[in-house]
Formats: structure tokens, sequence, C-alpha cells
């Protein structure tokens, strides 16, 4: 075998073929170097581990997704996307989520702005909302590689001018907010895996993990005097980190919720362990951008678990208990991709850092009517830099919610293909000024409500 091939090819270090053969790093490093040879024995200790295959039946789904279009016309994300007639869908009472408005199709619920582009369209479907839709796609003869495929495209589609396509407007025009994975353990009469010695693996420090933050919970209720346990649910990671683990028991949580004994559950449901990986912004991306690339989410998920939790016994080996749940494949690795432009990494380390408290202020104004956050602005000096970077972006804002606007119309569209400009030069103004010159630009700006002639 070779040693360092094979390490490389699992993503597995040094450390961890120390862990799983009992090795000394050092002959470890020597094998790397071919200056030694892996034993007969640890060889076949490593594949056991490597090729270790899953003894539970587990299924994988999509149960929560989240997605942000900049665009004011919802209507066409309703029907060219989820190809569900907008008749369908009744006006909500309220909006939500900081949306005005809101339009909903029993638990498919579509928010829109009506001005802000920014804002602009949020599709949101919850695990309920995940299921009915998969009606609807069984009906159309799609799959959700097939959706998710679309909305990619249809990016590129809204962002296109003049035949020409750019891979920064089509990321800023699509955010995919955030997506759930739902790995769920069916229930098996010979046994399930039990979470509780998860929980005392974290007590007793044998899980490794590259997140940050363990919280478990139990709740209880008192049934003919006794208490008796709803489940557990144990999280890894933060809540506001892009990527969080919650694992739970299904089927005291279903029990509880349908009142009905949970080995009813157990039999009508088959539900036992569920195993929820909670993905945010460019995680989310990058995960469905694979997924739609065919990489099944039973892969992903377990791949994702994989990478993110180490558990071992009290030996320090990888527990083949636990192992025995997913077995034992590659992890998935996700990349980090830099952002280029200014405005959309200075709005995006808000959302990340300040929302929270951006939040928080905001009502105690409100409510005192003294704002910190205003005092602070007040009190800060701008230099030459700091009005030249507002220029800059405040014109970039009016470009590109001009051209958002034009490209949801065949008018709009024939005028920046007229223009034959999509490179920032000319603020809002300019581009009505030009339109005026031509029909299909009078057409356009008319049916915007812009054209103050």
């Amino acid at each position: 075998m070779d040693l360092l091939k094979v390490r490389k090819s699992f993503g597995l270090s040094q450390n961890d073929i120390v862990k799983i053969t009992g090795l000394s790093k050092s002959m470890v490093s020597m094998i790397d170097k071919g200056e030694r040879k892996l034993s007969e024995e640890k060889t076949e200790l490593l594949k056991s581990y490597l090729y270790q295959k899953p003894k539970a039946d587990v299924t994988a789904m999509i149960d929560y997704l989240v997605i942000r279009f900049k665009t004011l016309n919802y209507k066409k994300v309703i029907n060219e996307l989820l190809k569900i007639p907008d008749f369908r869908f009744e006006q909500g009472q309220y909006g939500g989520t900081g949306y005005p408005f809101r339009v909903e199709y029993g638990e498919i619920k579509v928010f829109y702005h009506n001005t802000d582009i920014d804002m602009g369209t949020r599709l949101e479907l919850k695990g309920s909302a995940c299921r009915l839709f998969e009606h609807f796609l069984e009906e159309q003869n799609r799959t959700w590689q097939d959706f998710l495929s679309e909305v990619i495209d249809f990016s590129y589609s809204m962002t296109k001018v003049n035949g020409e396509l750019s891979e920064n407007d089509a990321q800023n025009f699509l955010k995919f907010n955030r997506i759930d994975l739902a790995l769920d353990e069916r229930f098996n009469e010979r046994g399930n895996y039990n979470l509780m010695h998860l929980w005392e693996k974290v007590r007793n420090e044998q899980i490794e993990m590259k997140l940050k933050g363990f919280r478990p919970e139990e709740n209880f209720k008192i049934s003919e005097g006794m208490l008796k346990s709803l489940g557990i649910s144990l999280y890894f990671g933060a809540i506001q980190s892009s990527i969080r683990l919650n694992f739970y028991e299904k089927d005291r949580e279903q029990a509880f919720r349908r009142n009905i004994p949970v080995e009813d559950i157990q039999e009508i449901f088959g539900y036992k362990n569920r195993y929820e990986i909670r993905l945010k912004d460019d995680k989310a991306r990058q995960v469905i951008e694979d997924f739609v690339r065919s990489i099944p989410l039973y892969d992903l998920g377990v791949g994702i678990i994989m990478d993110y939790l180490q558990v071992f016994d009290e030996t320090g080996r990888p527990d083949r208990a636990w192992y025995d749940v997913f077995g034992r494949n590659k992890s998935y690795r996700f990349f980090t991709q830099p952002t280029e432009e200014s405005l959309e990494k200075r709005r995006s380390w808000f959302d990340r850092q300040l929302k929270r408290s951006l939040y928080i202020e905001a009502r105690i104004a409100r409510e005192t009517g003294r704002s910190y956050v205003g005092e602070l602005v007040s009190e800060y000096q701008p230099d030459e830099e700091d009005e030249k970077i507002i220029q800059r972006d405040v014109e970039r804002i009016k470009n590109r919610d001009f051209e958002h606007e034009a490209r949801s119309t065949s008018e709009g569209q024939a005028l920046l293909r007229a223009l034959g400009k999509d490179d920032g030069q000319f603020v809002s103004e300019t581009y009505k000024r030009i339109g005026k010159k031509s029909e299909a630009g009078r057409k356009f700006l008319e049916a915007i409500g812009e054209n103050d002639e």
C-alpha cells in the first residue's frame, strides 16, 4: 500500500494514521517517505478503517432552503422556477423577515420588496414546504437537481447583457442564504446508534471537531407523576456560524409532537435519529453547486460530518459504533473564495458580524429616542479617500438597480442592448437620458414609470 497516496486521497493527516494504527508519528513519516513499509497487520487495520461500510439504513433529503434573487419581479421566480402558476398563490396579511410583502401556496412562501432591489425576492421552503414542493417536482418530471440547476441558469440569464455573461453579476444576483441537509437513520429492531453515547464522548474528550461550540439539550414532561424524556438534541457549532450540525432523536420528537407513543412512531414512520447539516451563504452555495454537478446528497452530508467530527473510542482509535452508522468515506472539504468587490465584501461583513448588534441598537434608539450608532456616525470625519469610495459605490448601486430593473422586461433588455454598456460608466439618470433617444428606451421608461416628459 502506498500510504502517502492513500492518506491524501482520503484527506487524512499523519496524526490520523497515528490514531488509526497506533504507530508513532516518526514511523508514519518514514513510511510516507518510503523509508519504511507498513506491516501487513497495520495495512489490514487501515483497510478496515478506510473501507468500513455503513450498517444503518440512512436516507438523505433537503429539509430547508432559502434563496434570494435580486429582482423585484417575484412572479417571474414563481412561474419560471417553481413552475407553479402565480395565481395559485395567496397574498399574506404581512411580509416577514424584513420584507413588506409575501405570497404563499401552503407552506411555500415567497417574500418580495417593491423598491429595494438588494432585498429583491426571497424564496423560503421549510421542511413541510420541501415535501410539498417535491410533489410538484414529481408532477413536472423534475428533480431537486433540475430545479437548482435552473435557479443557477436563471441568475445568468437575468444578468446577461448583449449576449455577454458576467460571473460577478450572476453571483451577486443570486444568494443561497441557507440549505439544510437531513440524514435520517431509520429505526432498526436490532438496534440504532444511541446519541447519549455521543454526548458522553464529548464529556470524555473523545471527539475532535473543527466547529466552535457544543450545546446539548434534553427536555422532559411529567407523565403519570414521572418525568419522561422528550429526546436529546446535540448542537455542534455556533448559531451564527455558516455551518452547524444538529443531531436529535426524531422518534421522540415526533412522538411528543403527535402525542402518540414513541413505539408507534418507530413502527408507522420508521423514524429514529436525525442528523442535520445546516449551511449558510458560501458554504450553502458550494454544496448546492456540487449537488447540481451530480454529487449525491447522502455523500455530501456524510462527507461534511466526517470532515467536521472525528469520534474515537476509549483506546483513541476511530469509534467503530459511530462509523457503523455512515461507514467511512472520503470527507468533504469546503474552499474559501475571496470576494474581490469591496461593496459586497463590506456588506457581507456587516451581515456576518454586525446584524444582531445593529438590530439591538436600532430597537434601543426607537425606545429611547437616542441613537448611539447615529452619534458615532455624526462624529466621524470622512477623508478624501472615504468620499471617493462613497461616490463610487453610490454610482454602482444606481447603475445596478437600473440594470436589474431593465432586465426584467423585454423593452429594458432592448435598451441595454442599444446602449452597449454594462461597465458601470453611467449613473441611472444618464441611462434615462440616453434611453429617451430610442423607441425601445422610451417604452421601457414608460413601463416602469420613469418617463417624466
